[in-house]
């Protein structure tokens, strides 16, 4: 957690700032006082495929105080990337922190697998006063974290330059986001507050108060690098879809569950799924397979009754494969009003000879937001996709050894179309 420093005068217009770490199931103090020197302390270690950060921070431009034309949105992938620049781990990993697709959630709700960034009206609902900023970390296995959620204080000025903290007497005090982010990041990758030690001096950003440092120190490498953490030499992700959906008490949702190896393709079948989540109550939850594989996806079915009451259900899936667990989230929500309003695709994938291909790739893709259904075609070249919101979606049909076919289709509100694919062999090289 960053906070303004109580103690804070107006010397030059320029003021310090407090630093401090909140850790949700565990603590980090804040430290005040004189401005000493500190060395790194470590956190439980971060998850061992890295962590992908869900960046929702405004992507409009403006002219900073000192750091040219940019965006909340590049400043917080700066200060990630400065991180990486310097590697996280005994091995450093300069690929720790990496950019996923921004997914609206709530942080402060629980675990989800999703690393939020983003500026918050409250903290956690409770009032922000001197605080701008909190990273709220989330253990899951054993004693390694799963999730850490970054907060910034909406409420606050931000800008961005180099050097001292700046309190002008007509506007009050302009925070610099890139060193509370740099801070932040640090907490999410496994660093806390150094603790005071008297006679040191050397600098470091993750300090519990701000001096005039605006980048990483040294010592905040050397913590970096002595974090235990060390990236798998194979690993997988899972992904679902749809990412939410909206029912009626008495049907059912389906969630379709896909694997990609991520690193090198070691895992070939993720051996156990559970359910952490919530399953409503009077329904069932169930997968129609407890093996996933790269090539064959399972699904994942919430079967309601009349009795079942509304209410929002996340469900949180695990995989486990070859010593790694992963974990996805879809946001389930069970409500009185809905409308039918959902669609499917059939799909048919032949070879020019009217012969079924079995294990095609398919990928049905919303032509706005790029979110992409995927699944492979059974024994007969056939695929099904789960229920969709109507929209216009790409069909994309693809086999090693043919060319890929494209369609593009538009789904009202209880359509069930089919799509055949043809796809023509690929021509040899002499």
């Amino acid at each position: 957690m960053r906070q303004r420093s109580a103690s804070s005068t107006k010397r030059n217009f320029w003021s310090h700032l407090t630093l401090c770490g909140i850790i949700v199931l565990g603590a980090v103090v804040c430290l005040t006082g004189p401005r000493n020197a500190y060395s790194f302390v470590l956190l439980p270690p971060p998850p061992s495929q890295g962590m992908p950060l869900s960046i929702d921070l405004p992507t409009e431009t403006f002219n900073s105080l000192g750091r040219g034309v940019t965006s909340f949105s590049l400043l917080a992938e700066g200060a990630a990337s400065a991180w990486n620049d310097i590697g996280v781990g005994l091995s450093p990993d300069h690929a720790f922190f990496t950019k996923s697709t921004p997914r609206q959630r709530d942080p402060c709700a629980g675990i989800d697998g999703i690393n939020t960034v983003t500026f918050s009206k409250t903290n956690c609902g409770l009032g922000w006063g001197d605080v701008l900023g909190i990273t709220i970390r989330r253990w899951f296995e054993g004693n390694n974290v799963f999730e850490a959620d970054v907060l910034f204080n909406d409420t606050a000025q931000w800008d961005a330059y180099s050097g001292p903290i700046q309190l002008f007497v007509t506007i009050g005090q302009v925070d610099d986001f890139t060193r509370t982010a740099l801070h932040e990041f640090g907490h999410a990758l496994g660093l806390g507050h150094p603790p005071g030690a008297p006679g040191q001096s050397a600098p470091a950003i993750m300090k519990s108060k701000s001096t005039d440092v605006d980048s990483l120190q040294p010592d905040d490498r050397d913590g970096a690098h002595a974090i235990l953490y060390v990236r798998p030499t194979r690993d997988f992700r899972i992904d679902v879809t749809p990412e939410s959906q909206t029912i009626r008490p008495g049907s059912t949702a389906e969630f379709v569950l896909s694997a990609t190896a991520t690193l090198q393709p070691g895992i070939q079948a993720i051996d156990l799924l559970s359910l952490t989540g919530t399953c409503p109550p009077n329904a069932t939850c169930a997968f129609d397979s407890l093996e996933l594989t790269n090539a064959t996806p399972v699904t994942y079915k919430v079967t309601t009754t009349a009795a079942t009451p509304i209410g929002q259900y996340p469900q949180r899936i695990v995989g486990i494969g070859g010593g790694v667990t992963r974990l996805t989230t879809a946001a389930l929500t069970i409500s009185a009003e809905v409308e039918e309003a959902l669609a499917r695709v059939f799909v048919t994938v032949e070879d020019d000879q009217g012969e079924p291909i079995p294990q095609a790739r398919i990928r049905v893709k919303h032509q706005v937001t790029k979110e992409k259904i995927k699944g492979v075609s059974d024994e007969n070249g056939e695929y099904v996709s789960p229920l969709i919101n109507p929209a216009d979606y790409k069909v994309i049909c693809k086999q090693a050894g043919f060319a890929k076919v494209k369609e593009v289709i538009t789904l009202a509100a209880g359509d069930e179309q089919t799509v055949n694919c043809i796809l023509d062999p690929l021509a040899e090289e002499e």
